[in-house]
């Protein structure tokens, strides 16, 4: 292989590592932001979960306590949603560590390591 392939191959794959880390970056970001709406209904649902109310839907003010929770479910992302963004994370991260590994092999990085 020439020196000007290697190069080649060795931008492809920083390009790649990049792109894949970049990736899923934005989707740790993303799935960060979702999982306090979980949390909060999660824990409203173990400890009151006759507390648990959606908007624009009809209260009966007997349940209505210090502890409600109002909950849009438009609003929320649905359980598939959430895990197509980790398996997409998942496939970020095995490209990231994929090109990495490329990297390695070519001289130009160590091993990758979760």
């Amino acid at each position: 292989m020439t020196e000007q392939d290697q190069d080649a191959l060795i931008g492809k794959f920083v390009r790649q590592r990049k792109e894949a880390s970049d990736k899923a970056t934005q989707l740790r970001l993303e799935l960060a932001d979702i999982g306090p709406l979980f949390e909060e209904l999660g824990v409203a649902l173990k400890n009151h979960p006759e507390s648990v109310f959606e908007v624009r839907k009809e209260i009966d003010g007997r349940f209505l306590t210090k502890y409600r929770l109002s909950v849009d479910p438009a609003s929320w992302p649905s359980i598939s949603a959430v895990m197509e963004l980790v398996v997409n994370l998942r496939d970020a991260l095995i490209k990231q560590e994929d090109a990495a590994k490329k990297l390695a092999q070519l001289g130009i990085l160590h091993e990758p390591k979760w």
